[in-house]
């Protein structure tokens, strides 16, 4: 007989993964529009390309902060963070005036995405137990379908028939209404005060870093 999930596991994955989908519909919404953004930006799609490459670049050098900063934070006030430097990220890159401050703004989506999609995985793991990790893991896996199916075909409508710039708004009803599910409901887990710090691998970070962007 399979092993059934916790409600409360269920509340809190739902919770993170309303979050999680601004992440992953972004990543393959703005995949099908380099063309149109190289041409109302007016620039070379080699250089309009730098939309993708820096969002990819940022979203891999923050993977590693992530352990860190969750054992110095908690696993609340980092999503919270991330989500909040997502959301600014995507208000910031609709509102963008040339190619490079779009690019500007997609690197801090990256930044926040790159807090946000490690910590999804561990978030919702650590809630389960350890029980049912086969059909929880199902549940986390699900964004990361919905993502390359629906987000191409969210992106061309977007292009056909919508400004460049609604790209980046259709992130934000999720990061809103995300923020405010994770303040409301998702378990304190802030370090006790009295507990050692853990340290950062200042050297490691700034080996990992360009060696990520080679």
């Amino acid at each position: 007989m399979a092993e059934k999930i916790d409600p409360k596991v269920l509340k809190n994955a739902f919770i993170l993964i309303v979050g999680a989908m601004a992440v992953v519909f972004d990543t393959t919404i703005v995949s099908v529009a380099l063309h149109t953004l190289a041409i109302r930006m007016h620039t070379s799609v080699s250089t309009i390309q730098w939309v993708t490459t820096g969002y990819l670049l940022a979203l891999g050098i923050a993977v590693p902060l992530c352990t860190w900063a969750q054992r110095r934070f908690g696993g609340k006030r980092l999503w919270m963070f991330g989500l909040g430097v997502f959301l600014v990220g995507s208000i910031g890159s609709s509102l963008a005036w040339d190619v490079g401050s779009l690019i500007t703004w997609r690197v801090a989506q990256g930044a926040g995405g790159g807090i946000m999609m490690p910590l999804l995985m561990t978030l919702i793991m650590q809630a389960a137990g350890g029980k049912a990790l086969g059909r929880t893991t199902t549940i986390v896996a699900m964004p990361a379908l919905l993502g390359p199916v629906l987000g191409p075909v969210i992106g061309g409508a977007i292009i056909a028939h919508l400004d460049w710039r609604y790209m980046f708004w259709v992130n934000v009803p999720f990061c809103v209404v995300g923020l405010i599910l994770a303040s409301r409901y998702l378990p304190d887990d802030t370090p006790d005060p009295a507990t050692p710090k853990p340290r950062l691998d200042i050297p490691g970070l700034l080996l990992i870093a360009p060696g990520i962007a080679a």
